[in-house]
């Protein structure tokens, strides 16, 4: 059974890749016992399985590469973007959310990623909602100097929206100092 489940496509995608792709959650489990290799590797374009699942896949697809598959949360594409980052610009939501409740331990250890996301959303103003996200629901302070940085961001983007949002966290933070 491996040889053919295991068998790559002339874009080095294995039936369990595709699988994920296309967002098929039951396939993936169902070739996982056949196939536990392909997933933990880069693809096409040096982005992993994971990277593809966090742009537009359901959070359950997430879920299952990382809590069934053992696939690396923190693994970075050729941009050193992280699974969380790339749900964060590409406003996945869902895997936001998933990062933020089910994997905070990897988000404490890893404030970069947070700090990314949140620079990745600054600057686009259709991912406000991914940002106050990132910056209300973590818990994860952001520095004082990189709160400013992502208001430079937000201003410099045009993203009138965001930085009134960010102003807002400043003020607020410069409140509670006093």
């Amino acid at each position: 059974m491996c040889q053919h489940v295991c068998r790559e496509n002339v874009f080095g995608e294995t039936a369990s890749v595709q699988a994920v792709l296309e967002g098929h959650d039951e396939v993936v489990r169902l070739l996982r016992e056949h196939d536990k290799r392909s997933l933990h590797r880069e693809v096409m374009f040096g982005l992993w399985p994971i990277h593809i699942a966090a742009q537009r896949r359901p959070v359950s697809t997430m879920r299952s590469l990382i809590d069934e598959w053992g696939v690396d949360a923190a693994i970075e594409d050729p941009k050193g973007y992280s699974p969380f980052v790339v749900a964060a610009d590409w406003n996945n939501g869902d895997v936001v959310r998933y990062f933020i409740q089910e994997k905070r331990k990897l988000l404490v250890q890893k404030p970069q990623m947070v700090l990314q996301a949140a620079k990745v959303t600054a600057a686009n103003w259709k991912r406000e909602a991914i940002l106050r996200l990132i910056v209300e629901e973590t818990g994860l302070r952001i520095g004082e100097g990189h709160l400013e940085a992502l208001l430079e961001v937000a201003i410099s983007a045009g993203n009138v929206s965001i930085a009134i949002f960010l102003a807002a966290q400043k003020a607020e933070r410069d409140i509670a100092k006093s």
